[in-house]
């Protein structure tokens, strides 16, 4: 069913209310397309449907609710996507295989926030030359080429990891400084004894290197291949993954 709360949240000059489906996000875009609701204002789980806009939205089918019967729907549907506020919800992709016959629910938001520590397993960057150009690695388990990116180990912190897994998978050595915090995957599994269950985060970092594609080199066993591609193709090998949603974000800004 579409649900849609009262416009009372402010922005941009005007209130906003939230457009939930507590079936499918399938239901949910199809609805905002025949509505007339804008792509744009779409946020991870729901769209903002402005004052403006909120008798249209009725009348095309979509039924008012209380905030508090929103979130309870939205939550019992297993659709909400958390973050906090000032990020931006991207995507909440469900039942995504992860390996080893486990699924996971898994949450893309864009944002600038530090991961919470204790509960960040793993890091990964996105990594453009000065062309825009984007650097892929392929993963000999996954057979699929990916950001450079991989799991913690021993006490090094989150951005340790990061350097670390770009040298080895690529051979770029980046100062610290270059490597900034752009989002995070929010990894939920129900297996207690998956990495990812007491630890569910990976912290997403963005990089320039200021040269067009320098030289690679690949160095760790689970990757046999690093390359350059442009824009389009980085489209072409990555779109169907996951975590696309973030890095689609990335490019577009």
């Amino acid at each position: 069913m579409i649900l849609i709360d009262s416009p009372l949240w402010p922005a941009r000059g005007t209130v906003f209310a939230h457009l939930v489906s507590d079936t499918a996000y399938a239901e949910l875009h199809e609805f905002a397309r025949a509505s007339g609701v804008s792509a744009r204002s779409w946020d991870g789980d729901h769209y903002d449907v402005s004052r403006e806009e909120y008798a249209a939205v009725l009348a095309a089918g979509a039924v008012p609710v209380t905030r508090a019967e929103l979130v309870r729907r939205l939550n019992a549907s297993g659709l909400r996507l958390r973050k906090h506020r000032g990020e931006t919800g991207l995507a909440r992709r469900r039942g995504v295989s992860i390996g080893e016959g486990v699924l996971a629910d898994i949450d893309l938001v864009a944002s600038g926030r530090p991961c919470p520590d204790r509960a960040t397993s793993a890091a990964a960057t996105i990594v453009r030359d000065c062309a825009g150009d984007v650097l892929v690695v392929r993963s000999v388990r996954r057979a699929t080429w990916d950001c450079p990116g991989g799991r913690r180990e021993g006490t090094e912190t989150v951005l340790e990891c990061a350097r670390r897994e770009l040298v080895e998978e690529s051979g770029l050595q980046l100062p610290a400084a270059d490597l900034a915090r752009c989002g995070y995957e929010r990894i939920v599994v129900t297996e207690p004894r998956h990495w990812a269950y007491h630890r569910p985060y990976v912290q997403v970092f963005a990089a320039r290197v200021p040269h067009r594609r320098p030289e690679l080199t690949v160095g760790a066993d689970d990757v046999d291949g690093a390359q350059w591609v442009d824009r389009r193709r980085f489209r072409q090998l990555c779109e169907h993954l996951f975590w696309w949603p973030l890095a689609a974000h990335l490019m577009a800004g």
